[in-house]
């Protein structure tokens, strides 16, 4: 599919829905969509004015006459093929459309034409209809903290008038309404200061907009879960020696702070050691693997990491978790002459989302954050 057609997806409908649109789309539309070496794209905008009517737009282009297609979304999801519903003259810059159905998906396709020739061509998505969803990424992306959470939200189809915004707590089964927000936008974020530090949420959400005098509303959003706790774990870690008489098993103190949500580490990391941090002509780096093998709730009596059974170690706020890993043989229980030592751990849990770890045992801290590859 064009890139430039995803682009104009991406830019009608927000991210939310770009994946679902193309996967949607790549059997019906695809071959429909190739364009022609020698025309051009141009944009095409769309108002819906009412649920059975909508008008296209475009900037004026040196054409002879346009071709106007139509199809429509149908109930499997695939599309039907284009038709031709109009041919307009080379002065035309809109198009009303005034045989839509209400809650209906369409594409359209314009085709400008000049000797003959196709060389100009344009596409828009269109919904007859209201469509609320929160950002696709409104769970690893969006902000939070101990004193607030942010909700990203978008609209497709006709413009709201506003938006209703309910939420409960974590395992309650009913929802109360949080806010309602009288914007007529098409996007907006959402402020929810109304949170308790370290509580988990659970919100949906849904347009409105009064047509000919009765208050009409999308259907709910999709259910998203967000935790007013910090965005980035925060964690003072530290290496203790004296746990272990071997070379090649190091053991960290973890203690994470207040606000943090909870944190599942796994077996597999590693460990970077850099040596003569004052020569920066060298690149005297190691990075050393290493496997989780045991963990203890109070430095004293140790539970062995069965990788079988995942019993991998979890660590809430305000919690100490001492860790116990294994290298390949090599040397990684002292920071002495070392002008860097760093533990990586990837793929782990926190606050619900993947996250890497990352420790810097020559400073003392910590932290937890999003692993982007696993989102974007």
């Amino acid at each position: 599919m064009d890139s430039r057609y995803i682009d104009m997806i991406r830019k009608v409908m927000g991210r939310s829905l770009t994946c679902m649109i193309i996967a949607g789309m790549l059997t019906a539309l695809m071959p429909q969509m190739v364009q022609a070496q020698d025309s051009h794209w141009m944009n095409v905008k769309a108002v819906v004015n009412s649920p059975t009517m909508l008008r296209l737009s475009w900037k004026s282009k040196k054409v002879a006459y346009y071709k106007l297609y139509r199809c429509q979304k149908k109930k499997d999801s695939n599309y039907t093929k284009y038709k031709l519903i109009a041919r307009l003259n080379k002065n035309a810059v809109y198009y009303t459309d005034k045989k839509v159905k209400k809650d209906q998906e369409y594409d359209y396709k314009l085709e400008g034409y000049k000797n003959g020739k196709k060389v100009y061509q344009g596409s828009q998505l269109i919904y007859t209809g209201l469509m609320c969803f929160f950002d696709e990424y409104q769970v690893p992306d969006a902000y939070r903290s101990t004193e607030a959470v942010c909700l990203n939200i978008f609209s497709y189809g006709m413009k709201p008038d506003g938006y209703e915004i309910y939420r409960r707590n974590a395992g309650n089964k009913k929802f109360t309404l949080l806010a309602v927000i009288k914007k007529s936008v098409s996007s907006m974020t959402y402020t929810d200061k109304k949170v308790t530090c370290a509580e988990s949420y659970e919100y949906k959400v849904r347009s409105y907009k009064t047509i000919a005098k009765k208050r009409q509303t999308s259907k709910y959003s999709s259910i998203v879960k967000m935790s007013a706790t910090n965005q980035t774990g925060k964690y003072r870690v530290q290496l203790v020696p004296e746990q272990t008489n071997t070379e090649s098993e190091a053991v960290f103190m973890i203690t994470s702070e207040a606000g943090n949500g909870e944190m599942t580490l796994n077996n597999n990391g590693s460990v970077q050691l850099k040596q003569n941090p004052e020569n920066v002509n060298t690149t005297d780096e190691t990075v050393v693997n290493v496997n989780l093998t045991e963990y203890s709730t109070d430095g004293i009596n140790w539970t062995a990491v069965d990788t079988q059974k995942e019993n991998y170690p979890v660590i809430k706020e305000k919690e100490t978790l001492w860790i116990k890993v294994k290298s390949d043989g090599r040397k990684i229980n002292s920071t002495d002459g070392q002008g860097q030592y760093k533990y990586y751990v990837d793929m782990i849990r926190y606050n619900d989302l993947t996250c890497s770890f990352e420790a810097d045992l020559l400073q003392k801290t910590g932290k937890a954050f999003v692993f982007e590859e696993a989102y974007h």
